[in-house]
């Protein structure tokens, strides 16, 4: 857990880099355990209490065989949260702190944000409006 932690022992925001097929510590300031804390006892609040959590839903159908595999491969979910509102704002916000932070790695788990890829009907809007 040392290459996941700053000295003083808050948790770093890592990403993978292709180009040198390693872990690079990114610019963002590292969390604090308690910081940590924080967010989990928010984000636990905000979902038991409010309708921020729109969408938790697995990639693929989550079977036998695949929890049997989940100890060597990743099993990819997409969270949605609610935009409006304080509890929904707050989930974002707090959704978005855990994004590439190694504490997770800890769940053998990672958080990121969704790519701005466009579907196929955005893309033919845009191409329609704007040529």
């Amino acid at each position: 857990a040392a290459l996941w932690t700053s000295a003083e022992g808050a948790w770093l925001y890592k990403r993978w880099d292709p180009p040198t097929k390693s872990l690079v510590t990114m610019e963002n300031p590292p969390l604090t355990t308690n910081a940590l804390l924080q967010i989990l006892e928010e984000l636990l609040q905000d979902v038991r209490t409010t309708d921020g959590l729109r969408r938790f839903h697995a990639s693929r159908p989550l079977t036998q065989e695949l929890a049997n595999q989940a100890m060597d491969q990743e099993v990819c979910f997409s969270i949605q949260v609610a935009l409006r509102g304080e509890a929904g704002q707050r989930m974002y916000q707090n959704f978005n702190k855990l994004c590439d932070k190694m504490v997770l790695k800890l769940l053998k788990s990672r958080l990121r944000p969704e790519r701005s890829q466009r579907n196929g009907l955005a893309k033919m809007v845009e191409e329609l409006l704007y040529g």
